[in-house]
């Protein structure tokens, strides 16, 4: 798998001196026969358990991926939004109903 960051996503984590980027899944509860309802979840910090992520290092960016992610052959890491509601988002992960 090949793991993209925009020079953009660089600039953004060191502003916020973090060297590290947790991708996990988190499940949003429903009312609805809906049942899952998952959303990416984007951290600037190790996550306590290492056990249940892949972590690859890019750029000398340490990146954690949740092992329930599927992902496609390239994830790349973005900048989205504008001024203060700048984040980061990722392009690449199949997010499984």
């Amino acid at each position: 798998m090949k793991i993209q960051l925009s020079a953009e996503v660089l600039q953004f984590l060191e502003k916020r001196n973090s060297r590290d980027l947790t991708l996990d899944v988190e499940d949003i509860s429903t009312n609805c026969c809906m049942g899952r309802l998952p959303e990416l979840n984007v951290t600037f910090s190790p996550p306590e358990s290492s056990k249940e992520y892949r972590n690859f290092c890019v750029d000398g960016v340490a990146v954690h991926l949740a092992e329930t992610l599927r992902t496609r052959d390239t994830l790349s890491f973005f900048i989205s939004g504008f001024g203060p509601f700048k984040k980061i988002a990722v392009k690449g992960v199949n997010l499984v109903l």
